[in-house]
């Protein structure tokens, strides 16, 4: 069998699950029968573009490219360049769609939502799905976005559906009213593993003993706001919060933090690569996850690899990722989010428990069981 994965993810994210869960898949095809084509010349992206199994180059920024030159017209010229395919995006397409046009292959998983490939597209194309954030969370997004304007068309023609949670797939049948017997359910799983030879030592960890983790992007769906006001309380004795990831603290944030009077309670750290992040679930107290919806929920996994405690949001696919072995909360009420932490700080026996159940819960979990069902999806779309 013959894949072809196009090239969106990897040029969108730097870091993230989507990524990742298409990193795995490459992997997991490695050295089988299975031949893999990745449609991608340049990427910023950390799986890929440190992997040596992928060639792939830095991408190409207009403002690092004659960066000391500056002339009236140079960011109208970079756009014309790339929308005439010599750079950035429209070179990936380009690329694409001849790898399209040679035929070269038995089926097509585009790794995003351009429809770009529809009028070259001759062999079966199947589509992951990751969540239904922009439908569900309209207001945060605009209409314009990729995700809106494409997702329907795309899983109208699609030879099948990959959700990656039963949640994801309740979602899809909701929204767009697809068959069901057209959506089939991968899970995804946890990447982290701890290398003893290259133990990244992060020094404030030294000092701050005792801290709260929060992991990721903190867009309002994510409601870090109603989060930090929740446990605003608790973080003014000898207990931090870690935000790591995603971007610095905005001004908005700062004002906030400041007004709840836990300026200095509350860090930021950039995430560097994937031995930072475990040294930061091993030495958390308590990761938290308050996200009012997330179509899996990679960081509980992440969490439970760690032997971190989990408390998170009782919504959309977390407690199916979760199962017995996290501490719940209503992520729409602070007095709940309060009192989950709060109990989930201060119970060692029921910690205790926790880890043990999360440990037996990553069981469930595998990149080469995600591997595996979504080759039997591309076996049932070829037939």
């Amino acid at each position: 069998m013959k894949i072809l994965y196009d090239y969106q993810t990897f040029y969108i994210q730097d870091f993230g699950g989507i990524s990742r869960l298409f990193f795995e898949l490459l992997n997991s095809y490695k050295n089988t029968s299975i031949q893999t084509k990745l449609g991608l010349l340049r990427s910023d992206n950390h799986y890929i573009s440190t992997s040596n199994d992928f060639l792939i180059k830095r991408k190409i920024r207009h403002q690092n490219w004659l960066v000391p030159i500056h002339f009236p017209g140079k960011g109208t010229m970079f756009k014309i360049l790339e929308d005439k395919k010599f750079l950035g995006q429209g070179a990936e397409k380009k690329n694409c769609l001849n790898l399209l046009e040679e035929n070269d292959f038995d089926i097509f998983h585009p790794t995003y939502y351009d429809d770009y490939f529809f009028e070259k597209i001759k062999k079966p194309f199947i589509i992951t799905i990751y969540d239904l954030i922009h439908e569900k969370f309209a207001g945060y997004f605009s209409y314009k976005d990729i995700g809106l304007v494409n997702k329907k068309n795309i899983l109208e023609k699609a030879k099948l559906i990959i959700a990656i949670s039963e949640n994801t797939k309740k979602d899809i049948i909701d929204i767009y009213k697809i068959n069901p017997d057209k959506i089939k359910v991968t899970h995804l799983a946890n990447s982290l593993v701890e290398n003893k030879n290259t133990i990244t030592s992060i020094p404030f960890l030294n000092f701050m003993k005792n801290y709260i983790l929060f992991v990721g992007n903190r867009f309002l769906y994510k409601n870090f706001k109603k989060f930090i006001t929740a446990i605003a309380p608790l973080l003014k004795n000898d207990l931090y919060l870690i935000a790591a990831g995603g971007n610095e603290f905005d001004a908005q944030e700062k004002q906030n933090l400041i007004e709840l009077g836990i300026e200095s309670r509350v860090v930021y750290f950039p995430i560097h690569n994937d031995d930072e992040l475990l040294q930061l679930y091993k030495n958390a107290s308590l990761f938290v996850f308050p996200s009012l919806y997330e179509g899996f929920g990679i960081p509980i996994l992440e969490a439970f690899a760690s032997n971190c405690p989990v408390a998170c949001s009782d919504t959309s696919s977390l407690p199916e990722v979760a199962g017995n072995a996290a501490f719940y909360f209503d992520p729409t009420n602070e007095k709940s989010i309060f009192e989950e932490v709060k109990k989930a700080l201060s119970s060692q026996s029921e910690i205790k428990n926790k880890i043990e159940l999360g440990q037996a819960r990553l069981e469930n979990f595998s990149w080469e069981k995600t591997a595996n069902e979504t080759l039997k999806v591309y076996e049932e779309a070829i037939k």
